[in-house]
Order: C-alpha cells, then sequence, then structure tokens
C-alpha cells in the first residue's frame, strides 16, 4: 500500500533494495520530545544515564515512553500526560511493534510505503524566522529553511537516516562580502545570490543493529553529557560529521567508541571511547579522545575498547590526547553533576599544566518542581574553560569541525554562568526564562569590542504547539555588557511544521 498525503516525485521513493519495518534510526537531536525525558529522570521515573548521549535511537526513545506509560502515568501532571499522549503519537509504530498495542492517533508522515513488514516513510519541514536586532541601529534578519527526511530499513538489522535541507538568510551582512572564498576553516560552506546567503545541510547514516551492538557509519550527529548543548568534549555546538560510531551495553555498563573527520583549516581526526557505569542514583563517565592530523586514518584510533594510550602512547605524545571525567548524582527531585575535561598535556607532558591550561569543567543542578511548584523546574550551571583548551600544546591551534568548537560552544578562555527556569502551564505551552553571565574573547570579536568584560543575556521564550507537526516559537533577548554604551534587544519570532 502506498498513501500520498501530499504531492511528490514518486521516483524519490524508488529504491532497489527490500524495506522490512523494524526501524531503529537516531531522534534527531533538536527533537522538542527530549526536554520531558530530562523532567521524567528529575522525578526519578527513569535513569538519568540513558539519555546522556544523544542522540537517542527511536527503539530506545519508545522503550522509554513505555516504562513511563505502564510505572508512572499516575504520577504525571495534567500537562505532563498531555505531553506523553503527543510523544506517543510520534512514536505510535514503534509502540505497536515494542509492546503489540496500536495507539488510537498514528504518527502522520508525506508519504509512507508499507506491504507486509517492510516499511519507508518520508516527511517534509519548513522554519521560519524573523529577527530584529537595535543597538542603536535597527537590523533585521530573516531565514527560511526547507527540507526533508526519508528513513527506513535495508533489511531487519539494518536501517537508514536521510535529511537534507536549504537555508535562506538576509541580513547578516555576509551578502556584501562576495569574494569571501568559503572553506571549511570558515564554516559551513555558501553561495551568494543577490542579497540572500544560502546554505545546504544533511545528515545522511545507516545503522546496523545485531544482538547488543550497534554500529553506525556516515554523516550524523552526537553529543556526550547531561546538559548536551553545554558538554565539553562534544556538543551540539558541531555541526554533523563523517563518523563511524560503534556502542553496545551490558547490564549498568554502557560503551561508546567513535571515529569522526573533523572538517577545518586541514583535516583532522577524532577517535574517542567513552565508558558509563550506573551505579543506583550515582553514574559515571570516563571517556578519552584523541585528535590528530597527517598521515590519514590511524588503526590504533578505530579500536573500540582497548585504551588509545596503551596501543600508542608515544604517538599520543605528539596527538591531542585528552581525559574526560563525568559524575552525576540523581536525587530526585535534584540532579547534580560535573563534568570535566583534561586536555592534551595532561598526560603526555605535564600534568600541572595540563589541568591549568589546558582543562575544562562545569558544574551544575537541576530541580523538578521546586518549592512544590509543579510543572516547572530550574537549573544552574557554572562552566570555565582555560586558556588553552580545545587546542594542541604544539601546532594544530584549536579543535574545531567547521570553524565551530566541538565542545563548549564560546571555545577556550571562557566564563559561563546559566541559570534557566522552565514552565508548562499546559502540554502544548511551554515558557523558558534564562540568564546568561558570559566572559569570551569569541564575543569580544563578535561584538567588534577590544573587551566589553562581561555581557548579560536575558531572554523569554514561548513555545506553543498547535498541532502535532507544527510549532510556534517566541523569543525575547535582552543583552548588557560591562562597557556596551547601548544594550542590544533581540527580538525573533520562528513557525516550524514538519509533516
Amino acid at each position: 500500500m502506498i498513501s500520498l498525503n501530499k504531492s511528490i516525485p514518486i521516483a524519490l521513493l524508488i529504491f532497489c533494495c527490500r524495506l522490512v519495518f523494524a526501524q531503529n534510526v537516531n531522534v534527531p537531536v533538536d527533537y522538542w520530545g527530549y526536554d520531558f525525558l530530562k523532567i521524567a529522570s528529575l522525578k526519578g521515573i527513569i535513569e538519568r544515564d540513558r539519555i546522556n548521549i544523544q542522540p537517542i535511537s527511536r527503539i530506545d526513545f519508545a522503550k522509554i515512553l513505555i516504562q513511563i506509560d505502564k510505572q508512572s502515568s499516575a504520577d504525571l501532571t495534567a500537562s505532563e500526560k498531555g505531553i506523553l499522549e503527543r510523544l506517543k503519537t510520534d512514536f505510535s509504530r514503534e509502540f505497536a511493534d515494542i509492546s503489540g498495542i496500536k495507539q488510537d492517533k498514528a504518527e502522520k508522515h508525506v508519504i509512507t510505503v508499507s506491504e507486509e513488514d517492510r516499511y519507508l516513510v518520508g516527511d517534509l519541514f519548513v522554519d521560519q524566522k524573523i529577527r530584529r536586532e537595535s543597538q542603536g541601529a535597527t537590523k533585521n534578519l530573516m531565514s527560511a529553511t526547507a527540507g526533508g527526511i526519508v528513513r527506513g530499513s535495508l533489511g531487519k538489522s539494518l536501517n537508514f537516516y536521510v535529511s537534507a535541507w536549504n537555508s535562506a538568510t538576509r541580513g547578516t551582512g555576509l551578502e556584501r562580502q562576495k569574494d569571501l572564498n568559503f572553506d571549511a576553516s570558515q564554516g559551513l560552506p555558501i553561495n551568494i545570490t543577490g542579497n540572500t546567503v544560502f546554505q545546504d545541510q544533511a545528515l545522511a547514516y545507516f545503522v546496523l543493529e545485531k544482538y547488543n551492538l550497534r554500529l553506525e557509519w556516515g554523516q550524523n550527529e552526537l553529543s556526550f553529557g547531561p546538559n548536551p548543548p553545554y558538554s565539553l568534549l562534544l556538543s551540539t555546538n558541531s555541526p554533523p560529521v563523517h563518523s563511524v560510531k560503534f556502542s553496545t551495553q551490558w547490564s549498568g555498563l554502557k560503551i561508546t567508541s567513535a571515529h569522526y573527520n573533523l572538517r577545518s583549516n586541514d583535516d583532522k581526526f577524532m577517535g574517542l571511547h567513552r565508558f558509563d557505569l550506573s551505579l543506583g542514583k550515582f553514574f559515571l563517565g570516563l571517556s578519552e579522545s584523541v585528535i590528530y592530523k597527517g598521515q590519514g586514518v590511524k588503526w590504533q584510533y578505530l579500536n573500540p575498547i582497548i585504551p588509545f594510550s596503551l596501543l600508542n602512547y608515544k604517538g599520543i605524545k605528539k596527538d591531542g590526547y585528552s581525559l574526560g571525567v563525568h559524575p552525576l548524582f540523581s536525587l530526585s527531585p535534584v540532579v547534580i553533576y560535573m563534568d570535566l575535561y583534561l586536555g592534551s598535556s595532561f598526560i603526555t607532558q605535564d600534568h600541572l599544566n595540563g589541568i591549568i591550561d589546558y582543562s575544562a569543567f562545569s558544574a551544575g543542578l537541576e530541580w523538578y518542581a521546586p518549592l512544590g511548584i509543579t510543572d516547572t523546574d530550574i537549573a544552574i550551571e557554572y562552566i570555565r574553560t582555560q586558556d588553552k583548551a580545545y587546542s594542541h600544546p604544539d601546532s594544530f591551534l584549536t579543535y574545531t569541525n567547521y570553524d565551530k568548537y566541538i565542545g563548549f560552544y564560546l571555545g577556550p578562555d571562557t566564563d559561563a554562568l546559566i541559570l534557566r527556569a522552565n514552565y508548562r502551564p499546559a502540554d502544548r505551552w511551554q515558557i523558558g526564562l534564562v540568564y546568561q553571565h558570559l566572559v569570551s574573547p569569541l564575543l569580544y570579536d563578535q561584538l567588534n569590542d577590544s573587551d566589553p568584560g562581561y555581557i548579560h543575556d536575558i531572554s523569554l521564550r514561548v513555545d506553543f504547539h498547535i498541532a502535532q507537526f507544527s510549532i510556534v516559537q517566541a523569543q525575547i533577548v535582552n543583552r548588557i555588557g560591562q562597557d556596551l554604551r547601548i544594550p542590544t534587544k533581540v527580538i525573533e519570532l520562528g513557525f516550524y511544521i514538519n509533516y
């Protein structure tokens, strides 16, 4: 059976392979439902370590939702129950495949190809944003993004995911610089036509899963840590990369190994190991990574388990080797976490120098229903990156991917204090208030100021889910700095449709 909800060329869906339903691709890291899983972990319904490495597979996401639905639905507020019902619709096929229970409402797609145990879906999405900035003079920015997603299976264990989109932006100022030659060191490639800047991006990867082993390869996204946007080792700030990722889990131990191709002024590679151990209310993550260049891929850094320092101790003295420690305490309704990144010099040269110059540290606390106010959560996080963090002691400068730091988004020599508060008056509404105290050389460059001292950001954001597949977002930002003569005010309105 083939059902078309919108006009799309059938040729886009011609594949020369057998399609089977059991899809287990990843849920994109910007999916709105991750916030609900964080709330469930704060309430003690699920273990926090299950969502510390993102993206999460669709099957694992659905299993978490099933656990919440069966064991703790009575403990949810009215707005949380509404959110759970909408998520169950988004994962209706996974629910049916795992539990055998068919949902009243099914996830909608532009196109569905289904025949017995064969299955493929295709979706379209559109994102429109209007941004108005005022700092003395007023600047208007407009952006529109459109793209599509196709996901399916090539066998009982082999799955695929393809997503491609194009963004058109006006008002950035780049359109006046016609002679720019954009390479990987300057950011993602762009094209300039008239007053409009166009940019293409894509995700495309395969997933092979058998028994308790999972292998992913292609252009993918990945982050580590209790708060993915601000993770110190790998954060969602980095654009998608060409990668190979292996993971497995036994009881309370999860092992993740990955290898990435970082695109910058000269291509670099990154090998990564991470071990996550669950001990009741305490979780401990340990990681090691190596960033290198020059001789192509080194086989020592492709191994999935053996520590890099054992296989190539002499080699890592010239490569960028780092260690990470990530403890987390779950004391419902509070979660306390820390993240320690020890950079290049820690193991290979001088321990003390590695801590003083090449390290980064963060600590945070999240609290559900503070002072008994239901449907609210607050968080506080402090982040410090030393002046040589994310850099090599000898040669290849800072570690970036398409001119974006792979760790904390503001890069080295940064202090950040972040306070967040969220309120969900109904299942389709969320109101968020964020305060940020930021000190970073990167911000000085963006503001064309030699040293503005510090910057305060206060933002109010409102998300409203009109329907199962559309979201309206409104955000107001007020930015002031120690030496900024005129505060910057930003008003942004966005509309997102995924169908």
